[in-house]
């Protein structure tokens, strides 16, 4: 599976252990989400209630995981330990075409 393949190559995508456990159902949403519309959704509240019950919470700020599109690619990230976003070695994941 190429998203569980992306999540063990990368020893950054496993800094946040609960972040990355929380992402699947977010994967599988959002991979849902493109095949319906032929689109990434512009916001993970676009998946909510239809494909995801509530966006998921990052585990190191208690506020909504992160979501954005880099390069026309979703990527899911969250502010890791230091609670400061945009940093190196925060956690994230792409969410790539399988």
């Amino acid at each position: 599976n190429t998203m569980v393949s992306q999540l063990l190559a990368n020893p950054r995508y496993l800094s946040g252990r609960r972040f990355a456990y929380d992402a699947i159902p977010v994967l599988v949403a959002t991979h849902h989400y493109k095949h319906q519309h032929g689109d990434w959704p512009d916001s993970l509240d676009a998946l909510v209630p239809d494909l995801m019950p509530a966006v998921p919470i990052d585990p190191f700020n208690g506020e909504p995981i992160g979501y954005d599109i880099e390069n026309g690619e979703p990527v899911l990230h969250s502010v890791g330990k230091d609670l400061i976003p945009g940093n190196d070695d925060d956690p994230m994941i792409p969410i790539s075409t399988p």
